[in-house]
């Protein structure tokens, strides 16, 4: 289940400490558009905020403050400037991903977006772009039907673009059309094999139960890419949660290795080396390589994983606190509008112990979500906890619709229809499960360990 933190920001109103609106496109009686007096007199760009010690190259770092001056300057001089209105807006795309900072900059380059003047009247090119940013940052913030439609816009504009097929088939499996996101994975790897579409080729594969031919598609994701890039580091980042995932603990720790010499001080690479030092029982190492994680970007994943930790530790009093300090994080996040119940409903029940308080958001998850697999298969789970068989057997039906094996949906199966009186056929699953992942670190997996 990806974990991500990001804050809905609503067109026209400012939610970034800092900045303030953006001029409106009414200022001017005679033509609806500002005068560059009155423009630069109200624009603010949001400030550019720093980078933690470590997170990128000085080269980089040094690269993102000129850009981000140069356009700053542009808009200053020019405030109708579109081109850099959307240079801004990818600046702080990535600066969100590789900082962790998503409340702040992903409403910031929504409001960069907002600010381009008579949107209507600009050139195509920057029309599209336009709605490819959009889209990509409303699927950063869980809104997966408006960002299909803003998908669905720049495709209109420029058919043969390949990054916007990307967008649509992430877009399409969050929203459980599985079938139309592996017809326009299909157009996409044949328009441009490159690691975006390869990436794209390997999570199908893995949804539709084809492991192997995940990690093959991923490996040549990896191969595509450029080392040392953040979205490089992404693709390799995602090899080796395939590699763990399916049991193979050496070559996931091998990749989150390299991944810290490309990219040093990556996060993301701590946080994995830390889950393979959990599984492997060494929790000391583990914690040291969670702290550090903790201490490079505010990620709710890695506070997860501090709170596993402790749990697992006995330190429960420590792991209470660390859930309270996570749901509070979450908890203001989905009061700034960005959707995050699914990831909140898995905090509650697996971290929290709390099956009520889980079903309230994971319904929420399902109402918008109707046919996604890990909805489903969270439905089941607190279906399971609450001793209800039949409702988690109907879920879990739909959780393993397009034939995935990964093992925590097969021990949590397996589990279903042991209890439901079915045990041969439990029994099969969570063997299934275990032979794919020894070392599956699901909360159900002792229990369904002491069925065989």
């Amino acid at each position: 289940m990806k974990k991500r933190i990001y804050t809905l920001f609503i067109a026209g109103i400012t939610l970034v400490s800092g900045a303030v609106a953006l001029p409106s496109c009414s200022d001017n009686k005679a033509n609806n558009q500002p005068t560059a007096e009155a423009a630069l007199s109200q624009l603010e760009i949001p400030y550019l905020k720093g980078r933690k010690e470590g997170l990128g190259t000085p080269d980089e770092v040094t690269n993102v403050a000129t850009i981000y001056d140069t356009q700053k300057a542009l808009l200053k001089k020019d405030p109708q400037n579109a081109e850099a209105y959307l240079s801004l807006a990818e600046l702080f795309m990535n600066e969100a991903r590789i900082t962790g900072e998503h409340p702040y900059y992903y409403p910031a380059a929504l409001q960069m977006i907002a600010a381009i003047p008579n949107m209507v009247g600009q050139k195509e090119d920057i029309q599209f772009q336009a709605h490819y940013y959009k889209a990509s940052i409303l699927l950063s913030m869980h809104e997966f039907q408006k960002a299909l439609t803003e998908g669905d816009n720049a495709l209109r504009i420029f058919p043969r673009e390949s990054g916007t097929y990307g967008v649509l088939i992430d877009a399409n499996v969050e929203l459980g059309n599985y079938e139309e996101a592996v017809r326009l994975s299909d157009i996409m790897v044949g328009m441009r094999p490159d690691l975006r579409s390869y990436s794209r080729v390997s999570y199908l594969r893995e949804i539709h139960g084809d492991p192997k031919g995940a990690i093959e598609a991923m490996n040549l994701a990896v191969d595509a890419a450029m080392p040392g890039y953040e979205q490089s580091a992404w693709c390799r980042l995602t090899l080796a949660k395939l590699y763990e995932t399916y049991g193979q603990l050496d070559e996931a720790k091998m990749h989150y290795t390299i991944l810290l010499q490309e990219r040093p001080e990556y996060p993301f690479a701590y946080s994995g080396l830390a889950s393979v030092a959990m599984k492997k029982g060494d929790t000391k190492e583990a914690e040291e390589l969670i702290e550090k994680a903790i201490g490079l970007i505010p990620e709710v994943a890695f506070y997860e994983q501090k709170a596993e930790l402790q749990r697992a530790t006995k330190r429960e009093a420590e792991a209470d606190n660390t859930v309270q300090e996570i749901l509070k994080m979450m908890q203001e996040d989905q009061a700034s509008g960005h959707l995050v119940d699914l990831e909140l409903a898995a905090v509650h029940l697996r971290l929290a112990h709390d099956p009520a308080a889980a079903l309230v958001s994971a319904q929420k998850a399902l109402a918008a979500r109707p046919n996604n697999i890990d909805v489903n298969a969270m439905m089941a789970e607190i279906a399971y906890a609450q001793g209800d068989m039949p409702t988690a057997q109907n879920y879990m039906k739909v959780a393993l619709k397009t034939g995935s094996q990964d093992p925590s949906k097969n021990v949590l199966a397996g589990l279903i229809e042991y209890k439901a009186g079915n045990k041969a056929a439990g029994k099969d699953l969570i063997k299934k499960a275990l032979k794919n992942d020894p070392y599956l670190d699901h909360p159900l997996t002792a229990e369904a360990k002491a069925l065989l």
